[in-house]
């Protein structure tokens, strides 16, 4: 015997235990994992939704489909008669709208991403002039110059995207209990956008670290990033 929220007064008899249905849309499995099911005779619902698909090659016989609802509802119940197609046309636009501005959203994050890559990896090369400088000063070549800035650049790149896959499950886990629907977890999933930012790593310290390359090693030693 349980009581339920909307009659508080009455005891209600549990009649079986049934498995829950996946809850489909946004924030579902956000949602109690729990759920009692009552009769609709006691609980009756404002209303109700009655599907009619004819057979392949067959129409529907509306006549016949008007005079079951009347006598199974009574002549004074409103039938409001909406297609299928309409109806989930109207239960699309919602859906659609929140899939456009999450692919928005994931644009401008991947853009604040890499240009912010390039940037960092910029500013790290600036900072090692005074290093190139005395390896310069030393002996070494521009090209072992370019090659030990490349080297570490793609180093940082390769150890950042391993990060990333190995957090990348529980964060996929986190973000399908809000969106379900999403494809399973895999590595190929993010397999490109893995090798945008480490291209573009990368590419951020190729342009400052040739600069370097070219530079003297006295320069080298007495110039200041801006």
């Amino acid at each position: 015997m349980i009581k339920v929220g909307d009659d508080p007064v009455d005891w209600h008899t549990v009649v079986g235990v049934v498995d829950d249905a996946p809850r489909p849309g946004l924030g579902a499995a956000l949602e109690p994992p729990f759920t009692v099911y009552l009769s609709v005779l006691q609980h009756p619902v404002p209303s109700v939704e009655l599907l009619v698909r004819p057979r392949p090659g067959r129409n529907v016989d509306d006549a016949f489909v008007a005079r079951a609802l009347a006598e199974s509802l009574g002549s004074g119940v409103p039938v409001h008669r909406v297609s299928e197609s309409r109806l989930l046309a109207a239960q699309v636009v919602p859906v659609a709208w929140l899939g456009r501005w999450l692919d928005v959203e994931g644009w401008a994050m991947l853009a604040i991403a890499t240009t912010g890559t390039f940037a960092l990896m910029r500013l790290w090369v600036l900072s090692l002039l005074t290093e190139l400088g005395m390896r310069r000063a030393a002996g070494a070549r521009r090209a072992q110059i370019l090659g030990l800035v490349l080297w570490r650049a793609a180093g940082v790149g390769v150890a950042g995207t391993a990060v990333g896959l190995w957090l990348a499950p529980g964060v996929w886990r986190l973000i399908e209990s809000a969106i379900p629907g999403l494809p399973v977890w895999s590595p190929g999933l993010v397999a490109p956008l893995a090798a945008l930012l480490v291209t573009v790593t990368i590419a951020g310290a190729l342009l400052p670290a040739w600069h370097a390359a070219q530079m003297t090693p006295a320069a080298l030693l007495d110039f200041e990033a801006d």
